[in-house]
């Protein structure tokens, strides 16, 4: 079972609200800025196999590791495996449907 909420945070700018999406699922709750940043999320997890996502030395040189990292990359690796993708992928179906009403 999953859930999904929204919050306002009145930050940097408190006369100006900016609205962040949650969804909780598989133990994990993932937060997002935008709904386009939720549809990637969902456009990832739909795919079973990722091609590498290490980067060119020229990049690593210029930059920290953690600077560098992809957002996906910073995953714990349980919520990546198995029957949870397919249960991630319907709890951010079920909250796209529901935030865009």
């Amino acid at each position: 079972m999953s859930k999904h909420w929204t919050k306002q945070y009145y930050w940097p700018n408190p006369l100006t609200p900016s609205i962040n999406y949650f969804v909780e699922v598989c133990g994990f709750t993932f937060q997002f800025g935008t709904l386009d940043d939720m549809r990637e999320a969902r456009e990832w997890f739909s795919i079973k196999v990722h091609p590498s996502s290490r980067l060119p030395d020229s990049v690593w040189l210029r930059a920290e590791h953690d600077v560098a990292q992809k957002w996906h990359e910073r995953l714990p690796s349980f919520i990546k495996k198995g029957s949870k993708r397919g249960r991630i992928i319907r709890a951010f179906d079920e909250a796209l449907r529901d935030f865009a009403n």
